[in-house]
């Protein structure tokens, strides 16, 4: 896998059931990153998290760009474009909900490389959040 991955970041939480899972940074702590939690919120992913700290204050490496492995949160297909689900999973874009004005704060953040199904972990090309929206 080639990509890179973004240096000095810290979990602010314990994270080490979460590895492989959209992260964003955190809202209250310089260099620390957390789990998307919401992704109505809207939480800008920041990079997927490739280790699993066990506490807050451990060492956070995050893939912001290239491929990566990253946790689906349903079915996915080779080649589709990908977004973030509620618990920092990535899904297929719901691009119809958009283009509907059911869903305006989606971000685009990566395209599968590998087919699978809810849970699985594959490989994805992650390349950082995109605003898909109405204007």
């Amino acid at each position: 896998m080639s990509n890179i991955l973004a240096s000095g970041l810290m979990a602010d939480a314990d994270l080490s059931a979460k590895q492989y899972y959209a992260v964003m940074l955190s809202a209250s702590t310089d260099r620390y990153v957390s789990l998307i939690t919401n992704a109505n919120a809207p939480q800008v992913p920041f990079g997927i998290l490739q280790n699993d700290p066990d506490a807050a204050g451990k060492a956070a490496e995050v893939c912001v760009f290239g491929v990566c492995k990253a946790i689906y949160g349903g079915t996915v297909t080779r080649g589709d474009s990908l977004s973030i689900d509620d618990t920092g999973r990535l899904i297929t874009d719901a691009i119809t909900e958009v283009l509907a004005g059911n869903a305006i704060d989606l971000f685009h953040c990566a395209y599968a490389l590998e087919s699978g199904a809810v849970n699985e972990v594959r490989q994805v090309l992650f390349v950082g959040p995109r605003v898909m929206g109405k204007e």
